[in-house]
């Protein structure tokens, strides 16, 4: 499964510049994509991903003139269930463009017990993703 989507889904090579995909520009019900961190059990062997606070922003993209939002680090998977369905979830680790980042934009979960940061990344969700700019700021 990991090899199927690397293949079919996945264009980025690390360093490369990661974008903001389109739908979330245009759409104005949609003004920001939480950033995630990833967390492990310090008790077993699962890792879980946990909501950073922090969040790219519409208005910000709009003030560069750019939907520029970090460059490529590495992706993960992980299961999951969606409509009662299990999943995987595939996620993308950026490294932050932070000029387009609003901190705190909401409350960070607190770790759990017997949980720790796995890494100092930011995964967002690989279909909020491209690796070109793809739209048009006037």
């Amino acid at each position: 499964m990991a090899h199927y989507f690397n293949y079919k889904v996945n264009h980025f090579n690390k360093g490369d510049k990661v974008y903001a995909y389109k739908y979330f520009v245009s759409d104005i019900t949609s003004l920001e994509l939480p950033l995630d961190r990833l967390i492990k059990s310090t008790t077993s062997s699962d890792f879980k991903l946990i909501s950073s606070g922090n969040a790219i922003v519409n208005d910000s993209l709009s003030k560069y003139r750019s939907s520029y939002i970090g460059t490529y680090i590495g992706y993960k998977m992980f299961p999951a269930v969606y409509k009662n369905k299990e999943v995987m979830l595939s996620v993308y680790s950026i490294d932050l463009n932070w000029k387009v980042v609003k901190k705190n934009a909401s409350t960070q979960e607190p770790l759990p017990p017997n949980y720790i940061f796995a890494d100092n990344n930011y995964y967002l969700n690989w279909n909020k993703c491209v690796d070109k700019e793809l739209n048009k700021f006037n």
